[in-house]
């Protein structure tokens, strides 16, 4: 979307111990923490959702030791979650130093205390499509009340020129660099390739653009051989691509395995409008129309094609899209799930105020869609929500207070997950009252 950023972190953290801080020790009475903070009949506390990536070895898949997410803010009510994490580390023997590792206002997780943060949400988006254990793990620790959903996060619209970290996903990866979409006349961009690259005003070191589509290469060249910005839009025209082929090689046949410990896909990039971004070349003529039209039928299919993999999950549960809240474009039928990234943005740059974020919800009842509040970065003052209890000005852009009332009232809690961790270095992992406690 508009002002993304592209989430695949780097090297693996536990390559890297010299960037780990440890966490000093601290003891926290047990007794002390609530003895049951989700008794029964409350059902209109607000689901819990995580967007972690983590990375592992990959030559030991079941080595929960050299586990490690990327690192998030520390936002409002932070303790909440420390206290969580740090009586299951205590309970099953652990040290939380080892497992929680704080550096000022960032915080990471290693070792168990991964699995453990992600079996306390209600759905959790992974990143990196976490080996077949450890996703088997999170479901067996689940406190969540209806067990924790796990998602996949992918791409479709576009891919990054550096592969996955994950075999599994470099699949899909190969099946949209196949199918590079090439801009209008074939007219070169800045580096002289003829796709078209969102962030092609991002630095250009050695080996960060390895150009797929130059007339003056033969056959596809090699990726770009270090971790970089730049990406390549897919040209999903359903005319150039065999979608089922697409769908069966990219995706079923890498996710089979995992069984019903895997309930599905969030495609980001989902978007009404084609967004090139920094590119300075452009689409081909009426690309807008078949952008729609290859997200529609590809959405279709990764529903219907996962209705043997995924006969555990109801299908418009199956596809999640990184989209648009309302539905125009993408009807509930469509994509009924929507992660919602810059929830409280209004158009490019702005702060949303409390009415349009009052009619957002009550939109709810009508659409019928399922969505993710979710924030992510400072623009439109978005750090806000995720820091204080509500908006830079909560007489004008609300408070959580608001939404929670809103939300309840309007009887929509069961579609509605609030991205309360985003392991992001622009996002946080915070605490509001209404949400569920995690445990």
């Amino acid at each position: 979307m508009p002002g993304k950023r592209y989430l695949t972190p780097g090297v693996p953290g536990y390559l890297s111990p010299v960037r780990r801080h440890t966490l000093q020790p601290q003891q926290i009475n047990p007794a002390d923490h609530l003895g049951d903070p989700n008794p029964p009949g409350h059902g209109d506390k607000l689901n819990l959702l995580g967007l972690v990536w983590a990375t592992w070895n990959e030559s030991a898949p079941t080595d929960v030791s050299q586990l490690v997410t990327s690192s998030t803010k520390k936002g409002f009510n932070w303790a909440i979650w420390q206290t969580a994490l740090t009586l299951r580390i205590q309970a099953r023997g652990g040290t939380v130093a080892d497992e929680i590792k704080e550096s000022g206002d960032f915080v990471h997780f290693e070792r168990e205390a991964v699995l453990d943060l992600c079996s306390m949400f209600d759905t959790v988006i992974l990143g990196h499509w976490l080996p077949l254990g450890f996703c088997s793990s999170i479901k067996a620790r689940s406190t969540a009340p209806g067990g924790t959903t796990i998602l996949f996060w992918s791409d479709f619209e576009s891919i990054n020129q550096k592969r996955p970290f994950t075999d599994e996903q470099v699949e899909s990866f190969f099946q949209g660099r196949n199918n590079g979409l090439t801009a209008l006349g074939g007219t070169p961009n800045g580096y002289g390739c003829s796709g078209i690259d969102k962030f092609e005003s991002a630095p250009q070191p050695a080996g960060s653009v390895a150009c797929f589509h130059d007339p003056l290469e033969a056959g596809l060249p090699s990726e770009a051989s270090v971790q970089t910005s730049h990406n390549w839009d897919v040209d999903i025209d359903l005319t150039t691509i065999a979608l089922e082929e697409y769908v069966e090689v990219g995706f079923l046949e890498q996710t089979e395995s995992w069984g019903a410990a895997f309930d599905g896909y969030v495609f980001d990039n989902l978007l009404e409008f084609p967004f090139k971004g920094s590119a300075t070349n452009d689409y081909p003529a009426g690309w807008t129309t078949l952008y729609r039209a290859g997200w529609i039928a590809f959405l279709a299919a990764m529903r219907t094609f996962h209705r043997i993999s995924l006969a555990h999950v109801d299908e418009a549960a199956r596809v999640w899209g990184n989209g648009p809240l309302g539905t125009t474009v993408y009807t509930r039928d469509q994509a009924r799930g929507r992660y919602v990234e810059h929830y409280f943005r209004s158009g490019a740059t702005d702060p949303k105020e409390w009415t349009e974020i009052e009619a957002d919800i009550k939109a709810l009842v009508a659409n019928g869609t399922h969505i993710i509040i979710a924030g992510n970065g400072t623009v439109g003052l978005t750090n806000y929500w995720a820091e204080t209890s509500g908006g830079a000005t909560p007489g004008l852009h609300g408070q959580w207070s608001q939404i929670v009332n809103t939300i309840r009232a309007q009887g929509v809690v069961d579609q509605v997950h609030v991205a309360a961790c985003q392991t992001l270095a622009s996002a946080h992992i915070f605490w509001q009252d209404g949400f569920r406690v995690p445990t």
